[in-house]
C-alpha cells in the first residue's frame, strides 16, 4: 500500500505539474493576447487620429477651393459688369456721335436747299432780265 500511495502521490504531483504547466502556458497566451490587444488599440487610435487629421485637411481644402471659386466668380462677374458698362458707354458715345452727324447733315441739307433756292432765284432773275 505504501508503494501504491507513493505511486498515487507521484501521479498527483505529475498531474499538478502538468496543470501548472498548462496554467503557465494559458497565462503566457493570455499575456500575449493582452499585449496584442493593447497594440491593436494603439494602432486603431493612431489610425483614428490620422483619419481625423486627413478629414480636417480635406475640409480645409474644400473650404479654400470654395472660397477661391467664389473669388473667381466675383472677379468674372466684375469683369463682365465692367465690359457691359464699357459697351454701354461706347454705345452711348456712338449714339451721340450719330445724332451729331445727323444734325450736321440736316444743317448741310438746309444750307444746300438755301443755296439751291438762291441759285434758282438768281437763274430766274437772269431769265427775266434776258
Amino acid at each position: 500500500t505504501s508503494s501504491r500511495l507513493t505511486a498515487e502521490m507521484i501521479e498527483v504531483r505529475t498531474q499538478l505539474t502538468e496543470a501548472r504547466n498548462r496554467a503557465e502556458a494559458i497565462q503566457s497566451q493570455a499575456d500575449k493576447l493582452q499585449s496584442e490587444l493593447h497594440e491593436t488599440r494603439e494602432s486603431l487610435q493612431a489610425s483614428h487620429r490620422e483619419r481625423e487629421a486627413a478629414e480636417q485637411e480635406w475640409k480645409k481644402n474644400v473650404k479654400e477651393m470654395s472660397l477661391e471659386h467664389e473669388r473667381s466668380l466675383r472677379a468674372a462677374e466684375e469683369k463682365a459688369a465692367a465690359a457691359a458698362k464699357a459697351a454701354h458707354e461706347a454705345a452711348e458715345e456712338s449714339a451721340q456721335r450719330a445724332e451729331q452727324d445727323r444734325e450736321e447733315l440736316r444743317k448741310q441739307i438746309r444750307l444746300l436747299e438755301r443755296q439751291l433756292a438762291e441759285a434758282g432765284e438768281a437763274s430766274e432773275a437772269r431769265v427775266q432780265a434776258a
